[in-house]
């Protein structure tokens, strides 16, 4: 999670409420009996078996994802699939925003429509030209923000201390773990979701 204005700014750009806190989170793990650690349904013993074995044989050509062993910013725990934190975070984005009456999922799409592609070499050449210099000047395409997902204070039952971070509970008893690195920031969004400043 970043304590930085930018999430938050981000956040109340498209929200109507006053945001308490907003954070990116983008190691979402799943605590959940039937999925996987990233959310992905467990698969049988077999599948389990071949897929085994072709880790093995990608050992030796592929690279590891370099984010696969750090630890989650967020936990997603619940009984069962399709409980309402997996729901809501499975639909959700990786930008996360807390107000009085939602938890909201906020995400992006590009505003401007694709350019057809050039067919002679000179306008091919000018499009290439174009693109490097948005790669190098950071100029990105305008983009829209908007809530993805959400979940209504109605179906928040609570928010508390934790046994990973600050938490999040959810009417049916599923819901979300922050785990935050350092016990300043888990402190501060306790504090700003109970009304502290």
């Amino acid at each position: 999670m970043s304590g930085t204005p930018g999430p938050a700014l981000r956040a109340a750009s498209v929200l109507p409420e006053p945001v308490l806190w907003a954070g990116y989170f983008l190691r979402v793990y799943y605590d959940i009996r039937g999925l996987g650690r990233t959310g992905e349904p467990k698969k049988s013993l077999l599948s389990r078996g071949t897929d085994a074995a072709l880790d093995v044989a990608s050992f030796f050509t592929d690279d590891e994802d370099p984010l696969k062993d750090l630890p989650p910013e967020v936990l997603v725990f619940g009984a069962a699939l399709d409980c309402l934190a997996h729901r809501h975070a499975k639909a959700g984005s990786a930008l996360w925003a807390l107000t009085a009456q939602r938890l909201a999922f906020v995400d992006s799409r590009e505003t401007t429509t694709a350019e057809p592609e050039p067919t002679s070499f000179v306008g091919k050449a000018w499009k290439f030209g174009k693109d490097v210099v948005n790669i190098v000047s950071g100029t990105e395409p305008p983009r829209e923000w908007f809530v993805k997902s959400e979940v209504p204070a109605a179906m928040i039952a609570g928010f508390a201390r934790g046994p990973r971070g600050p938490r999040m509970s959810l009417v049916d008893g599923s819901g979300f773990d922050f785990c935050l690195a350092e016990p300043e920031a888990a402190e501060w969004m306790l504090a700003k979701t109970m009304g502290g400043n």
